[in-house]
């Protein structure tokens, strides 16, 4: 990989699904749900799941383009235009007759 942009997205992104799976175990067992005189009394669960599946969804999204961008790099790196002068790979394996 030589694109350094699509490599710091990439890494973006693992330290975002990390950091989002950690936002949800201390969310879901913030006071709000663990105290019985709460309204949203025994709805941790729900949250974690919520919280952390919307933030790996995220984190696959924005690693995807960083491949994205990874796979564009490489494309324009294999399509660019002969560095050996205008010979042809051809004419290397079959001389001209």
């Amino acid at each position: 990989m030589k694109n350094t942009i699509a490599k710091l997205i990439k890494i973006y992104a693992i330290i975002n699904g990390i950091a989002c799976i950690i936002l949800a175990l201390v969310l879901s067992s913030s006071d709000l749900f663990t105290n019985y005189s709460s309204p949203f009394y025994e709805q941790g669960f729900p949250v974690f799941v919520f919280v952390a599946g919307t933030g790996i969804v995220v984190s696959f999204g924005i690693y995807a383009l960083g491949e994205i961008i990874d796979l564009l790099q490489g494309i324009k790196d294999n399509t660019s235009g002969n560095k050996s002068g205008g010979i042809d790979e051809l004419d290397t394996i079959l001389p001209p007759l």
